[in-house]
């Protein structure tokens, strides 16, 4: 429901229920009155019979579910928001205004922002701190259900919200006033249109506000215009006729008030109304009032304009049931020692036989100890909140307050109002008491060794309040049509999934040669105790669990006992090929990239939370697969002893020794349609056997993916299951090692040498000397994945071409499958920037606005003056300066790189500290300040590492591969040289003074090369 929280009497007190049955309030003239006594009248009593048993139901039925609600809108020019925020929303809070568009807030930066204390959160954009600028207030009972936000430079953004059925879309904008130039004016309007004609037939739409003069008369716009304006019309016809073309509005014109509350604008003795709402005219019977508010001074010269709407929202009701979980985060220190002895005491250990019987009674008795040493949480929780400080005494004081509302609840009478008001304010000071003195300890204990990682769940806390949208709610249809009713929500991620995963690949026409080979049978070995330690050895914690709620961590605490209970289960599973069937359940959450619309479900990643005990079990197969299997050089992704870093160095060297020699390179960069989850099951089984995996093995990855079944988690609770036919698991441990195994085998024939064919994962850059020839191999690398199930993306595979020749005769497009491949002067590979020029500029460019973004994340740490300087150093180290890093180790850098970094560096350093430039503090204190080395040094240090790395690697290695190799009788042009990476290693070494013969010895040249921090 859309409410407010803002005082008693007027609006439902702050523990309310969502249902809102006061009357509606217009404020249209002096006096206030009930617009309609007879929405909160209950049925008449129905005299005659007819009807009676079911039409008082039916009435009571339609009034809980469709409620009229009041929403007060406004709009309000602020001059700027520095300094005033926290006063604005105060007026809003007295106000009673739900929904304030706010412009020239004169706030640079495109985010969002909590008002702490207040409930209510701003989204914002601007390009500069000293001018334009707009946002959007919105307060506590609305800020959930924002399901968009679009930004269009510094005067537009949109805000779209929805509450119910109601789905409202909120444009704040600040239009260029006279004097601009026409082309400023001109992008204004066109930005305008596009971001109105993209909110659908349906939804509701406020537009605030609109500079101009459109005067009292209505003349010429009788349906846009409603005759009650002030002065005359001078340069106001571009708003009416806009509002015209869209069939809108403008609301401050159709009711009659006095002077005082239709002048928006009063300077000295100049008064106008310059600053209107405008609406769709279908929801003119929705609009009860509009209005300017002259009385508040928060804002000297412009007024507030708000308009009251009702809305009828037919409410949904939350059907899904609550989840309880076990308290697992307890599990440390005395508790966790008291679980353990608990376990080993109660546990059946010696328990024998089928796989389920031993796993279910097993989880039976660890959750039933687990729920009574750590307890179980109440499943109600809707969103992390920042309330990790409450204690004992702020939570008495709560459910005091709590217990005083259901007593006033019932009975609304003076002395409950009194003593609810009473414990109201208790519990403020309870939590303003605890507030402070829990971020007092913090940062007290933020100086010391243990409190370092608490910055980092600060950081993660602060930088979640910046975010547009924490969760995503509503999806679109296949019509584009924004769905907000909770079923059909459901049923389209149901859907989406259900043929994504069950899309058919599985068919006949997928080619298979060389059925089974029976000497793939053999003697296997039972698992050993030592194999399930390593594999618990390599099991991150802290992850979200699957649908057993049983953490890996569990089996940690348990220690030796545990391993030789897993090491019998696992060998009963060994045995008879059937894993417990709990493990066959698993929930989707599909995770946003944060890219492309946010309501398509297209842009979503999809992560599976599956049981850790089956991940430990996979963990064990993929060792032994990996010892008994092997994958060519070209695969680069999740193979020891090779890394993206190779894959990015082999590609740059090959451009520079191209580069060298004036010849052409013509890359294409391959990418697979939702790869991991079309992969074909018999495919998979295929791929298994050609590479003489055992029967044994095979069998049991294949009950693995025998009767699967997943949900999907939404906003509203899970999706019922559904089964999985093709695919392999997102979020497994052995699906890594099965796509690389499945994609080796079938491009084993076609893959060439390296570096003219690479692969990570299913990323694939195919590289040839002529566009012909690399055509060529795109159009049998189609022909080779299609007929295995595998579809390439023709919209996401790229050609780019390096003209180091500056010839320019072979000249034209690739294609696939007689569509043009799209072609780039600039590709990501593996998170570097590659340029067709074989520079270096736009990968040094794109780390630093890689470090800003880290830097903005954090920014509610890095610029609190309470967090001690040598911690925010640290964070920096660890957070934000590896992302400036991240591909230094294969760049040649000139001098403008490394001032370019640098002076990125130093500006954040400094604001770290609260300086600038004008300060004149020298850059050398600035760094001893905060514990952190000159990044230009860093840089070098990368780049020597990772020349010892290749030093150190046997001469097989693919880093030693011969086209690499710089020859020394290349006829080279006129002028300088242009910098290789060879030659920024041999100045690094002169400059250090380092001989390259310590290379070999790892831990010698880790010291010569070391940068220690100040």
């Amino acid at each position: 429901m859309m409410l407010n929280e803002q005082g008693p009497g007027r609006h439902p007190l702050s523990d309310a229920p969502s249902l809102d049955l006061e009357p509606v309030i217009s404020e249209q003239g002096s006096g206030r009155r009930i617009l309609s006594s007879a929405l909160h009248r209950r049925p008449g009593v129905v005299e005659n019979e007819q009807g009676s048993l079911y039409l008082p139901r039916r009435v009571r039925r339609v009034r809980k579910l469709v409620e009229p609600t009041r929403v007060r809108v406004g709009s309000w020019n602020v001059g700027s928001l520095t300094g005033k925020l926290r006063e604005i929303v105060d007026v809003a809070v007295r106000r009673r205004v739900n929904i304030l568009c706010v412009q020239e807030t004169k706030w640079k930066g495109q985010k969002a922002k909590e008002v702490e204390g207040t409930g209510f959160k701003l989204w914002y954009t601007g390009t500069a701190a000293n001018k334009n600028g707009v946002g959007v207030l919105i307060d506590k009972s609305l800020k959930d259900g924002v399901v968009d936000v679009k930004r269009l430079g510094d005067r537009i953004i949109l805000v779209k919200l929805v509450n119910g059925d109601l789905v409202l879309n909120v444009i704040s904008v600040y239009a260029p006033q006279v004097g601009l130039n026409e082309n400023s004016k001109r992008e204004f309007w066109e930005g305008l249109e596009d971001m109105v004609s993209s909110v659908p037939v349906g939804e509701k739409l406020f537009i605030g506000d609109l500079n101009g003069h459109v005067g009292t008369s209505s003349t010429s716009f009788e349906g846009v215009h409603g005759g009650f304006g002030f002065r005359t019309r001078n340069q106001g016809e571009e708003i009416l006729n806009f509002a015209l073309a869209y069939d809108m509005f403008i609301a401050n014109t159709f009711f009659r008030k006095r002077k005082s509350h239709l002048v928006t604008f009063s300077s000295g003795q100049h008064i106008s109304q310059i600053d209107f709402v405008l609406l769709r005219k279908e929801d003119r019977h929705a609009c009860l009032d509009c209005k300017v508010i002259p009385g508040e001074c928060v804002v000297t010269q412009h007024k507030l304009v708000v308009a009251d709407f009702r809305f009828k929202i037919r409410l949904q009701r939350n059907k899904h049931n609550k989840v309880t979980r076990t308290k697992w985060w307890k599990l440390k220190g005395d508790v966790a020692q008291t679980f353990k002895e608990r376990v080993i005491e109660e546990g059946p250990w010696a328990e024998e036989g089928d796989a389920n019987i031993m796993w279910r009674k097993m989880v039976t008795c660890i959750q039933k100890i687990a729920s009574e040493e750590f307890g179980l949480s109440q499943g109600n929780r809707r969103e992390v909140k920042d309330t990790w400080w409450w204690n004992e005494d702020v939570q008495k004081a709560i459910k005091e307050k709590k217990d005083c509302y259901k007593r006033l609840h019932h009975d609304k009478c003076a002395d409950n109002i009194d003593k609810y008001m009473i414990a109201k304010k208790s519990a403020k000071r309870a939590v303003s008491r605890a507030r402070g003195q829990a971020y007092d300890d913090l940062y007290q204990r933020l100086d010391t060794k243990q409190g370092e990682k608490d910055i980092y769940r600060m950081a993660k806390i602060r930088e979640r309040k910046t975010r547009d949208v924490n969760q995503v709610k509503c999806i679109k249809d296949q019509g584009n049509q924004l769905l907000v009713k909770n079923q059909e929500i459901k049923n389209k991620w149901k859907e989406y999934f259900n043929k994504l995963f069950n899309g058919g690949n599985e068919s006949s026409t997928v080619e298979l040669d060389e059925p089974f080979d029976d000497n793939n049978r053999g003697f296997v070995r039972r698992i050993q105790e030592y194999e399930v330690k390593e594999a618990l050895k390599r099991m991150k914690v802290g992850k979200a669990m699957g649908p057993d709620g049983i953490p890996i961590e569990e089996w940690r605490c348990l220690g030796d006992i545990a391993i030789v209970w897993l090491t019998k289960l696992f060998n009963t599973i060994f045995r008879t090929n059937r894993m417990p069937d709990e493990w066959r359940r698993s929930t989707l959450v599909p995770i946003f990239k944060n890219k492309g619309d946010v309501q398509s479900c297209t842009n979503y990643r999809r992560i599976k939370l599956m049981s850790h005990t089956m991940k430990l079990w996979e963990r064990v197969i993929e060792h032994r697969l990996r010892k008994m299997t092997s994958v060519t050089q070209n695969q680069f992704g999740f193979m020891p002893g090779r890394s993206t870093m190779e894959a990015i160095f082999l590609l740059r060297q090959l451009m520079e020794r191209f580069r060298e020699q004036k010849k052409d390179l013509h890359m294409v960069f391959i990418d697979l349609e939702k790869a991991y989850d079309k992969v074909p099951k018999s495919v998979m089984w295929w791929a298994l056997e050609k590479h003489k995996v055992s029967t044994k093995y095979i069998n049991l990855i294949k009950d693995m993916y025998t009767n699967v079944v997943t949900s999907v988690r939404t906003s509203d609770g899970d999706i019922d299951d559904f089964p999985i036919n093709i695919g392999l698991h997102q979020g497994s441990a052995l699906s890594p090692y099965l796509f690389a195994l499945v994609i080796d085998e079938v491009t084993r024939d076609i893959q060439g040498d390296i570096p003219w064919c690479m692969l990570f994962a299913d990323d694939v850059v195919l590289i040839e000397e002529s566009r012909s020839g690399v055509s060529q191999k795109l159009e049998l690398w189609r022909q080779t994945l299609e007929a295995k199930g595998f579809t390439l993306s023709r919209s996401k595979t790229e050609y780019m071409k390096c003209d180091f020749s500056a010839m320019g005769y072979e000249d034209g497009d690739v294609s696939l499958d007689g569509q043009v491949v799209p072609k780039k002067d600039i590709f990501r590979y593996l998170g570097s920037m590659l340029q067709k020029e074989g520079d270096i500029d736009e990968d040094v460019s794109h780390r630093i606005k890689a470090g800003w973004l880290k830097w903005r994340q954090a920014a509610g740490v890095l610029y609190d003056p309470r967090v001690p300087h040598k911690l925010k150093g640290k964070f920096y180290r660890t957070a934000i300066r590896p992302a400036m890093l991240y591909g230094a180790e294969c760049w040649p850098t000139k001098i403008r790189h490394v001032q370019q970094l640098s002076v990125a560096e130093m500006r954040m350093l400094r604001w770290i500290c609260g300086h600038t430039r004008r300060d004149r503090v020298r850059n050398d204190d600035i760094r001893e300040r905060v514990g952190v080395a000159p990044i230009e040094e860093k840089l070098m240090q990368h780049r020597l590492r990772w020349f010892g790395h290749i030093q150190r690697r046997p001469e097989e290695a693919p880093v030693h591969i011969g086209i690499i190799r710089r020859l020394e009788n290349v006829k080279r042009g006129r002028g300088r040289p242009t910098l290789t990476w060879t030659e920024a290693v041999k100045r690094d070494l002169k400059e250090w003074n380092i001989d390259k013969e310590l290379a070999v010895d790892r831990k010698r040249w880790k010291s010569a090369i070391h940068v220690p921090e100040p």
